[in-house]
């Protein structure tokens, strides 16, 4: 519509999540052009991919703040150093508490108060011990991405449960962390062996659904 601000798809974040932002600022950014941007994850660093038309409702949406300084680019390394720190100690704690997770990746967003965990999950395990011993020792709000669903989860709960719970998570919802009942599971994975099938047969409808491009 005529007089609106101009919609950006831009890629962000360590597992390339995609954002539909708006530029309330007028930036009018070029492909390729670093960004920071507010996303449904917080505050981000990202690069802009193309106009945004028409307006996808499937694809998050968010704000374009401004181009990234060289300050900005400074503190994402900065951050993805801790990063790794959090993933040494995500693996370390998933090795003592034998937790059925794969841990993929450990990000922080720019604000540095923030971590999100990427992983893949094939049981229904109590989360909040570990995660407050990770938010001890890392000063960070963590958020699980559990991979094997499309909502990321919080350190009380499953990704569909508010801050009362849900109805179907068993007495108390989810404040316990692990929805033990298994209202939450994770559908009918059951083994690393079938998680690791499950992503694989994923991968190749990808594949098969990207378009084809002929080389010259």
């Amino acid at each position: 519509m005529s007089g609106q601000p101009a919609e950006y798809l831009v890629s962000h974040g360590c597992m390339a999540a995609l954002s539909r932002c708006r530029d309330e600022s007028g930036l009018s950014p070029q492909r390729g052009s670093r960004v920071v941007i507010r996303s449904f994850r917080g505050l981000e660093l990202g690069e802009i991919l193309c106009e945004a038309t028409p307006p996808s409702a499937a694809i998050s949406s968010g704000s374009l703040l401004r181009t990234a300084t060289s300050d900005d680019e400074a503190t994402a390394i900065q951050l993805k150093r801790r990063g790794f720190a959090l993933l040494d100690d995500v693996q370390r704690l998933i090795r003592q508490r034998d937790l059925p997770l794969i841990p993929l990746d450990a990000e922080l967003l720019l604000d540095g108060a923030q971590g999100i965990l990427h992983v893949l999950r094939w049981d229904d395990c109590t989360l909040t011990p570990f995660l407050e011993e990770l938010r001890q020792r890392h000063g960070l709000l963590i958020t699980i991405q559990d991979l094997t669903k499309s909502e990321p989860e919080h350190e009380h709960g499953c990704g569909s449960c508010g801050a009362d719970g849900c109805g179907s998570c068993g007495e108390g919802g989810c404040s316990t962390g692990g929805c033990g009942s298994g209202s939450c599971s994770r559908g009918s994975i059951h083994s690393a062996e079938e998680l690791t099938a499950y992503f694989a047969q994923l991968r190749e409808q990808m594949l098969a659904a990207m378009p084809r491009v002929p080389l010259a």
